[in-house]
């Protein structure tokens, strides 16, 4: 049986935490570089300002502002307040975990006025031949 109490095997967990969050980073930076373009062209006024692309918009930086605030924490060689820390990277979590609900809520209220023209195509009713 695994002793989780055993300082070594969390410091181990922690370094493992570390990486991966690191690693995350990366992936989210990625993402956020390779859509700059298109978020660069509607505060250049070349495309029209939607209140969903605000959504859109909160759902892609949030994380990766979380993300930030969470490697700082990590890598901070002085004493920080940890409670403060953490309460900031559970708000920025759950916002972003909000704002892609409500995303997710928009393109389904979009999307199901069409489902039921897609699903009775031929407009018949089960049971009749």
């Amino acid at each position: 049986m695994t002793n989780w109490r055993d300082p070594v095997r969390v410091a181990a967990d922690y370094m493992a935490l570390i990486k991966l969050a690191h690693v995350m980073m990366g992936v989210l930076v990625w993402n956020f570089l390779i859509n700059l373009p298109s978020d660069i062209s509607v505060f250049t006024n070349k495309r029209k300002i939607r209140w969903t692309f605000m959504l859109y918009l909160g759902c892609r930086w949030w994380p990766v502002l979380c993300m930030a605030v969470m490697l700082v924490g990590f890598n901070v060689s002085h004493k920080i307040n940890c409670v403060g820390w953490v309460v900031s990277v559970f708000s920025f979590v759950y916002l972003s975990l909000i704002l892609a609900s409500a995303l997710i809520v928009l393109r389904m209220y979009i999307a199901l006025p069409c489902l039921p023209t897609a699903i009775d195509a031929d407009n018949s009713t089960p049971g009749s031949a």
